[in-house]
């Protein structure tokens, strides 16, 4: 974090509502300085980069009728300005222990399953800082491999939305939240659970019991 908050150069994200070859075909000459920061859905495209030269690209989607909205965020995240401190960042995860993961991990770098010692060198990492996260190809790699309940575990349902419009033809997915805002924290847990119980989701009781004392 203290790296990345290093960066000097001034930086800029925005969400564009289009296609990502339409994306790219407008970031052309200037991806030197703007890359795709994430593909979130078929026409949800985060764009990154030096912020006159998202501008530019920008003015560019909105003269061919593209909406776009900019991203409130210091820096400009999986972008070529991030380049700086690579070097240092990959020094800092080399000093790391890693642990192989107990459970298979989609690779938002790949949209694939994570192989090998993927997720356990310090290069995996430092290629998540400027690589495109590619949570849309996750998605739909997980809708071939039968998963039918997506639970999301954070302060409220974002990424639960973006997965819903990633895969609008699913009808039978359930999108879970673990909060929710606006909403009792318990009550929103508790639904979400019985929700994974009754579609079939095996439920260890016993550990989910264990923090109450019964006399």
């Amino acid at each position: 974090a203290r790296l990345l908050q290093s960066l000097s150069e001034e930086g800029m994200m925005a969400a564009v509502f289009a296609e990502e070859k339409t994306v790219i075909q407008a970031i052309g000459a200037y991806k030197s300085k703007v890359s795709i920061a994430a593909v979130n859905t078929p026409k949800n495209i985060v764009i990154s980069g030096n912020k006159t030269d998202v501008a530019s690209v920008l003015k560019q989607l909105e003269s061919r009728g593209v909406r776009y909205s900019p991203l409130n965020v210091s820096h400009a995240f999986h972008s070529p300005l991030t380049e700086p401190i690579l070097d240092k960042f990959r020094e800092a995860a080399a000093e790391i222990n890693y642990s192989s993961p107990g459970i298979t991990v989609i690779s938002n770098v790949t949209g694939r399953p994570a192989q090998g010692d993927d997720l356990i060198s310090a290069q995996y990492w430092t290629d998540h800082i400027w690589q495109t996260v590619r949570f849309y190809d996750c998605m739909k790699f997980l809708e071939t491999s039968d998963v039918d309940a997506f639970l999301e575990i954070g302060p409220k349902p974002v990424l639960a939305t973006l997965g819903k419009e990633s895969l609008p033809e699913n009808a039978d997915i359930l999108w879970l939240p673990s909060l929710k805002k606006g909403n009792n924290d318990w009550k929103t847990l508790f639904e979400s659970l019985g929700a994974l119980y009754i579609r079939g989701a095996e439920i260890d009781w016993q550990a989910f019991d264990a923090p109450y004392k019964r006399r």
